[in-house]
């Protein structure tokens, strides 16, 4: 391999990627698509970085450029950013984009929600540079590398979780009563 292709390759984590990779920011704060624009430098990522701040913005992206990696957030103006995952994973031409949902919702229904509709991962706002890229590394391996392994653990996360909410239901019924 020659210093051209050796500049082309990135770490993440433990996977070694293509650094040229395109990414499409659906953010309506300013101030968080700067920030995971400023991450994706940090990391090495030397591809377009786009920017939307709604799903309408993004889908005229999607039908003009080559994404490689979508961030999007959860409460967009135009609508739930859920829809938009929606929309993605239901077309053939973007179904195998990884989308990392971006949000200050916390709460596991929300994750088992994104989870659900085909999110590569969850990331919850604030966040740190180590914790997104922790998460574009494991959203890469959840939807880009799957294995049967890779499937099956993610149905027993997806499992345990839905147990972890019904136990929630219980207990909030618990302190109601």
């Amino acid at each position: 391999m020659d210093d051209k292709e050796d500049k082309k390759l990135l770490k993440l984590k433990d996977l070694v990627i293509n650094s040229e990779q395109n990414f499409l920011i659906v953010e309506d704060e300013d101030h968080i698509r700067e920030i995971i624009a400023f991450y994706l430098e940090e990391l090495g990522f030397t591809g377009k970085v786009l920017q939307a701040d709604s799903i309408q913005e993004a889908k005229r992206h999607l039908n003009h450029e080559r994404i490689d990696y979508i961030c999007c957030d959860k409460n967009l103006p135009d609508g739930n950013g859920d829809a938009l995952l929606k929309a993605i994973r239901k077309s053939p031409k973007f179904c195998d984009i990884p989308v990392l949902m971006v949000t200050a919702h916390t709460d596991v229904d929300n994750m088992l929600l994104s989870s659900r509709l085909g999110s590569s991962d969850y990331l919850t706002k604030p966040f740190t540079l180590k914790q997104f890229e922790d998460k574009l590394a494991d959203g890469l391996k959840t939807h880009i590398l799957p294995t049967k392994d890779k499937i099956h653990e993610l149905k027993v996360k997806i499992i345990a979780l839905e147990e972890e909410v019904e136990d929630l239901k219980e207990e909030l019924k618990k302190l109601k009563a």
